[in-house]
């Protein structure tokens, strides 16, 4: 972090009840370079609190987020500092490619390339950000969109990007700007299907409007939080959910087959199932379709 090639920054490091040397680790980085600030706070169970902590501590005119496990490269901060202030008024956050570390190997990967008028419709589909080390906000928008939501226990990225995008522009710088480690401690997986479903579902119904006018994209995401209530034991409500999935979609055949797997399988088969296809699909896309390199 501290060799960016932008120089007039600040590193706030936000210690979320940490009961290790962090603190006296980064008093020593900020004896001898006044630009770290550290803040200690009570453990607060999830991202969003301690983020929203260094946001209002935050003097600078943009944002960015660098998890503690992740890299930035040393011109990511210039490069996209750079692209919002040649961008149109109205661009409110950037991101940029990154690389992904899974033990010895890396991948490359490559964010889409997207109209202007499509971010908050693919989003909706599927959090194309990932990660939100890539990101850079400027402070004034986080203000007005209300930073991160604090009540919910995960899906707090994807809750903010979609209420950024509602009202302002996305742009991506074109290279490979940060590097993601990917290992069993990430957040996200640390979160049981149910935690999934109920966040997700506050965040669809925050924006019911904006979700109706992409009626294919909220049927996929109606799909996901069906087979994470389903997955979870909840079958009730899971099928509730893939209904209305083939309402918004009548052709979404993923939600039809998977609607008829909720009672042909069962509770304990599908929720077997629902489990293994994702880490499935990862490890084939990790290696068919990233660029792999030793």
């Amino acid at each position: 972090m501290l060799n960016q090639t932008f120089r007039d920054l600040e590193l706030i490091v936000v210690d979320d009840g940490s009961t290790d040397n962090t603190g006296g680790v980064v008093e020593d980085f900020s004896r001898k370079d006044s630009r770290v600030k550290y803040v200690w706070q009570s453990n607060f169970g999830g991202p969003a609190g301690p983020r929203n902590t260094g946001i209002r501590h935050a003097m600078g005119q943009y944002i960015a987020f660098l998890d503690s496990d992740d890299e930035w490269m040393p011109t990511k901060i210039e490069e996209q500092v750079k692209l919002l202030e040649n961008s149109s008024p109205d661009t409110g956050f950037v991101g940029c490619d990154y690389l992904l570390k899974t033990g010895t190997m890396v991948a490359e990967y490559k964010l889409p390339r997207l109209k202007e008028d499509t971010v908050f419709e693919k989003l909706l589909e599927h959090d194309f950000i990932g990660t939100a080390t890539i990101i850079m906000i400027k402070k004034s928008v986080l203000e007005d969109v209300g930073g991160y939501d604090e009540r919910l226990k995960c899906s707090e990225d994807t809750d903010l990007w979609l209420r950024i995008a509602e009202k302002y522009r996305f742009a991506l710088a074109e290279n490979f700007l940060a590097t993601y480690y990917a290992h069993g401690n990430n957040t996200l997986l640390r979160f049981n299907p149910l935690d999934l479903a109920e966040s997700t579902e506050s965040v669809l119904k925050k924006h019911i409007p904006s979700c109706e006018k992409h009626p294919k994209s909220y049927s996929r995401r109606l799909r996901q939080v069906a087979a994470n209530f389903c997955t979870g034991g909840e079958l009730t409500k899971g099928r509730s959910y893939y209904v209305q999935s083939i309402r918004f979609d009548p052709i979404n055949l993923k939600a039809w087959y998977s609607l008829l797997a909720t009672f042909v399988l069962g509770k304990l088969a599908f929720s077997i199932v629902a489990r293994l296809k994702p880490q499935l699909r990862h490890r084939l896309r990790f290696k068919l379709h990233w660029n792999m390199k030793p």
